[in-house]
């Protein structure tokens, strides 16, 4: 029954031009690159948030985002950008992922074909706000979506500091995101407009 249901995903993904070769390349650098993530916060409470085993934790995955970058750079060479159309709604957005986990300078370079692909449908709006203000923090500017949170070595959580905070939830729901009031409890705190 399984190669079944497999085989008529595969016939449906060929008839709308899915590239198969290409999206199993793309869920095997997604799953490399969230598996060790997600073992992030059960070390923290386990061994606290400065313990060699998250410090070990974090070297590996800094190891394989530059082994994933690699990949994804050479897909993009060779496809563009890897959307909706080539790999399929699920995949669309690997490229992203792995490219917000980059340097800053790598952010930069993609940026415009990550804000194409998000203008054309291929991927996620809601990403492409993302990558937005994840470049916006690190250049030490004010972040337009309210997407990045900091977190205090007291374990306190709050937004890094947002451009035009009254009307930030307006941005945000253009980008297909939820309310920043409801986005903060998603990381456990309460969000308080300035109102500037």
């Amino acid at each position: 029954m399984k190669d079944l249901v497999q085989d008529i995903f595969e016939k449906k993904d060929a008839q709308l031009g899915i590239n198969q070769s290409l999206k199993a390349q793309l869920q095997t650098i997604y799953t490399t690159d969230q598996q060790p993530r997600s073992r992030i916060d059960s070390l923290i409470r386990v061994y606290g948030q400065n313990s060699p085993q998250l410090q070990q934790l974090w070297q590996s995955i800094h190891r394989e985002d530059s082994i994933n970058l690699v990949k994804i750079e050479q897909i993009i060479r060779q496809y563009g950008y890897p959307g909706r159309r080539l790999v399929g709604a699920k995949l669309a957005n690997t490229a992203w992922l792995i490219i917000q986990h980059s340097p800053l300078a790598i952010q930069e370079k993609y940026f415009p074909l990550i804000e194409q692909a998000a203008n054309q449908e291929e991927m996620s709006k809601t990403n492409m706000a993302l990558l937005i203000d994840r470049i916006r923090v690190y250049k030490g500017q004010n972040q337009l979506y309210g997407t990045q949170v900091k977190i205090e070595s007291t374990g306190q959580k709050s937004f890094y500091p947002i451009e035009d905070q009254k009307n930030v939830n307006k941005r945000r729901s253009q980008v297909g995101l939820d309310s920043l009031e409801e986005y903060a409890k998603q990381f456990g705190f309460e969000y308080k407009p300035t109102g500037n």
